[in-house]
């Protein structure tokens, strides 16, 4: 069993640490993430994590400095784990806009072959920016953080997306 004293010190040292680097720490993160409420969630994850491990935390020499790097491997986890959800959404929604071309259409057999063909000519950049924009909605500087390319570089990728479908479409 813990020391009551020991826990009462390590309280009062955590208290100290959350005062003093929260509101950095925030910023920090959600320079990273671009969202407020999972920049909260990962500064909350950060000092739960030191709690955790207060045992040895006495082996860290600069706190700050450990503090910043535990949150940027959390705000780095996070966006690779929402890059990943992202591609898989992005299928799915593939496969939706099939359907939905399907009811559209008189000869849907055709019209979903056609799509589907069209689609898979473009370049796979093209057809992720293309779709993120299009079917998922989302602003070109949020693709271009989670494709880690230049906002004009989706723009372009949209572009020529939306030219190469109507050429390949008619």
């Amino acid at each position: 069993m813990s020391d009551p004293k020991t826990d009462s010190e390590a309280v009062t040292a955590l208290r100290a640490l959350m005062e003093r680097h929260t509101d950095n720490l925030y910023l920090f993160v959600y320079g990273i993430v671009r969202n407020r409420e999972v920049a909260e969630e990962i500064v909350s994850e950060v000092f739960c994590r030191v709690w955790n491990r207060r045992q040895r935390m006495k082996e860290v020499r600069n706190a700050p400095a450990f503090l910043f790097v535990v949150a940027r491997n959390l705000s780095v986890s996070y966006l690779r784990r929402a890059q990943r959800m992202r591609f898989a959404r992005i299928d799915r929604l593939e496969e939706f806009s099939l359907e939905l071309a399907d009811a559209a259409d008189e000869a849907p057999e055709g019209r979903e072959k056609a799509l589907a063909d069209a689609l898979s000519r473009l370049p796979a950049k093209c057809k992720m920016a293309f779709l993120l924009a299009k079917v998922d909605g989302l602003k070109y500087r949020e693709i271009a953080r989670i494709m880690h390319v230049a906002e004009s570089t989706v723009k372009n990728h949209v572009a020529y997306a939306i030219r190469r479908l109507q050429e390949l479409l008619g």
